[in-house]
C-alpha cells in the first residue's frame, strides 16, 4: 500500500511538471521576449558576406524603385 501511495505521488509530481512545462510554452509572449528572439534568430544568422564579387553593384542612393 505505501508503494501505491508513494508511486501515486510520484506520478502526481511528473503530471504537474509536465502541465507547468506546456504552460510555459503556450503562454503569451512579452514585448520583450519577441524582441529578444527576432535579434537570436534573424539578427545573428545574418552573416558578413567575405567574397563582394557575386554582390550588386552601384550607388544604392541611386536605386530605382
Amino acid at each position: 500500500m505505501e508503494h501505491e501511495i508513494w508511486e501515486l505521488r510520484r506520478r502526481l509530481a511528473e503530471a504537474e511538471q509536465q502541465l507547468s512545462e506546456e504552460r510555459l510554452q503556450t503562454r503569451q509572449t512579452t514585448l520583450l521576449e519577441f524582441l529578444d528572439a527576432c535579434h537570436t534568430h534573424l539578427f545573428l544568422g545574418l552573416a558578413i558576406q567575405p567574397n563582394p564579387d557575386p554582390s550588386t553593384k552601384g550607388d544604392p542612393a541611386n536605386c530605382r524603385q
